[in-house]
């Protein structure tokens, strides 16, 4: 990903959701992230930042007026629109992150890039009132970092963050284009963590659904919508994936491969793989082979 100036990494972790990359920055000290000063103390960024407010009142100036947040309202303030620092009578009573969102086109997924668009490419401030639950995440998200750069409250104020577009919007939906629905935003999202990290253990719908905290009928419905194929068939896809690689960029052996990214039966490894690639592994591994060799020739 390319590197924006003001961005450090000491405050900063990255997120992908759907088809979506966010880079995502926690100013613990309240400290401008790559600001430019003037005079008149206004200053911009390269980025968009989101204000909360979590009692009491908060105010911040911008040259499009002033902007007024009561207790569990929230202002999208985009990039390079000039604002002044924040009037509060108590500085613990808000706080604030700053975001970059890019577009990775992605098969077989909500378009959260284009839900999120009317927050984040509008050139004039908004101002939401009564989100408590955007306020939330925020504090969570500077309640867990930099300790750990944990996903969760990540993902939880990216969901947030949906709803506000939804508010901004007031889009209505044809009976082909149903609006996103934030908690199987959420599952699928832990679900492509959970397949990243543990996809060579022994799993199964079931064990995931309840992890997901849903039905095995329902999780299997959410994953045959969105990648039209049962679990079982995504989980297989996942593990074959790896063992080509790995049979690409390793000289580890086919039994110690198959062991490793979840097999215990190399049968069933081998019929699989065939299925897949259409050869077995070890003549996977020679093809790439010579053609590579041939490439350098």
């Amino acid at each position: 990903m390319e590197m924006t100036k003001g961005f450090t990494d000491k405050n900063e972790y990255g997120l992908c959701v759907e088809n979506i990359a966010i880079r995502l920055l926690v100013n613990k000290d309240r400290v401008s992230f790559g600001t430019t000063l003037s005079k008149d103390m206004y200053h911009t960024h390269s980025f968009t930042e989101l204000f909360v407010c979590f009692s009491d009142e908060i105010c911040i100036q911008t040259e499009q007026g002033l902007l007024r947040l009561p207790k569990n309202s929230a202002a999208v303030i985009p990039a390079d629109v000039p604002h002044h620092k924040i009037e509060a009578d108590d500085e613990n009573c808000w706080d604030s992150v700053g975001f970059i969102i890019t577009e990775k086109p992605k098969r077989g997924c909500h378009n959260l890039y284009g839900s999120l668009k009317p927050l984040y490419e509008d050139p004039e401030p908004s101002v939401f009132y009564n989100v408590p639950e955007i306020a939330r995440t925020v504090e969570a998200l500077h309640r867990v970092f930099p300790k750990s750069a944990e996903y969760l409250p990540a993902l939880e104020w990216v969901c947030a963050l949906s709803k506000l577009a939804l508010k901004k919007t007031q889009k209505t939906y044809s009976k082909n284009k149903l609006p996103i629905r934030t908690p199987d935003v959420y599952r699928m999202a832990c679900l492509e963590e959970l397949l990243q990290n543990r996809f060579y253990e022994p799993l199964t719908a079931g064990m995931v659904a309840r992890q997901l905290n849903i039905s095995t009928r329902q999780f299997s419905r959410i994953i045959k919508e969105r990648t039209g194929m049962t679990f079982h068939k995504v989980l297989v896809k996942k593990r074959l994936e790896c063992a080509a690689e790995l049979l690409l960029k390793t000289n580890q052996s086919v039994n110690s491969i198959l062991k490793k990214v979840g097999y215990e039966n190399s049968s069933l490894f081998y019929k699989e793989f065939a299925a897949q690639f259409g050869t077995t592994p070890t003549e996977y591994r020679l093809t790439a082979a010579g053609e590579n060799l041939q490439n350098t020739v």
